[in-house]
């Protein structure tokens, strides 16, 4: 059952002109106001998992950055040691 299905159940035992239901405190009022509420709680998760998923994004895209910056440098580094380990060798 829906929510719109519950409002139309309501305003129907309204029209019977009877009292509040004895065996349970949730109004229609009380159902309504929760409903608002589990729609704004929503709509902000909604809109922190967006900016999660784009912080991870962010990050993934960071670390492929640093892995490629890390790649070169070692790169780097192994030439230059060669060379020196080359330079070294052919000196003596």
């Amino acid at each position: 059952m829906d929510f719109e299905s519950l409002a139309a159940l309501d305003a129907e035992i309204k029209s019977f002109k009877v009292g509040p239901n004895p065996y349970t405190w949730f109004t229609m009022e009380a159902l309504e106001d929760t409903w608002r509420n589990l729609q704004k709680i929503i709509g902000e998760r909604d809109s922190e998992l967006l900016k999660e998923a784009q912080r991870q994004e962010d990050n993934d895209r960071l670390r492929k950055e640093f892995a490629r910056h890390a790649n070169a440098f070692h790169q780097w580094l192994t030439e230059t040691r060669y060379t020196h380990l080359i330079n070294f060798i052919s000196f003596w």
